[in-house]
């Protein structure tokens, strides 16, 4: 009789138990979901930085031969006495 009313006692738990159960499935789940997410973003961020990134570093190009030049062209008016 001992191991019936265990049984039937353990019966009870695994009952009360299941609706924590299920939420605790779905907690996971949606954690899942998060962390694919957050990978996914993660990833295109890298991207989009990495595209600002080479973006920037052309423009500081571009602005470093633009100096360039108008030095240049200073000089060739000053040469000639402008």
């Amino acid at each position: 009789m001992d191991k019936e009313l265990l049984e039937a006692i353990g019966q009870m738990m695994d009952e009360k138990l299941k609706p924590i159960n299920t939420r605790l499935e779905k907690l996971e789940q949606g954690q899942t979901k998060l962390e694919k997410a957050q990978t996914k973003l993660k990833t295109e961020m890298n991207h989009r930085f990495d595209k600002l990134e080479f973006s920037l570093n052309k423009a500081w190009e571009d602005i470093g031969y633009s100096v360039e030049l108008v030095e240049k062209h200073e000089k060739n008016i000053h040469s000639i006495g402008v």
